[in-house]
Order: C-alpha cells, then sequence, then structure tokens
C-alpha cells in the first residue's frame, strides 16, 4: 500500500529529537472541540509520528476513517474525564 511504504520512509527518515514528546502538548479543556483539535494538531505537528517520553509512537490504522474521524472520536472519549 503506498500510504504505508510513505509511513516507512517517514519514520526511517526523522529523527527522535525531531519528534514531539506528547507530554508537552497542552490542551485547554474550557475550548470548543474543534479548536482543542486544532491545538493539537498544531502542537504535535505530525500526528502519525511522535513520542512519549523515550517511546516512539507511530500510529497506524485500517478502515475507511479518517485521520479527523478518529481524533474527534477520541476527544469525544475524554469529555467525560
Amino acid at each position: 500500500m503506498r500510504s504505508e511504504k510513505i509511513l516507512e520512509t517517514l519514520f526511517a527518515t526523522v529523527g527522535y529529537e525531531d519528534l514531539i514528546d506528547l507530554k508537552d502538548i497542552k490542551i485547554d479543556d474550557n475550548k470548543p472541540i474543534t479548536e482543542r483539535m486544532r491545538d493539537y494538531l498544531d502542537q504535535i505537528k505530525d500526528p502519525y509520528l511522535f513520542r512519549v517520553g523515550d517511546i516512539v509512537v507511530k500510529i497506524k490504522f485500517a478502515g475507511e476513517e479518517s485521520l479527523q474521524t478518529k481524533i474527534e472520536e477520541m476527544m469525544r472519549s475524554n469529555l467525560g474525564r
């Protein structure tokens, strides 16, 4: 699959120090969900490849839903916290 090949190439060429640490992301819970999503994407830079502390995280999912849909689902699931 073409997109999978692109992700593999990106993962191989991005340095660990270039990855955004998820722990550094700050989101204002008082903002509407669309603004929180925008803030998250602006801060994470690449939502498919980032790190959490010393662990590199590479996101990949199957199916027909878009990344935007998946992020919306994640944000909505955290609204009750």
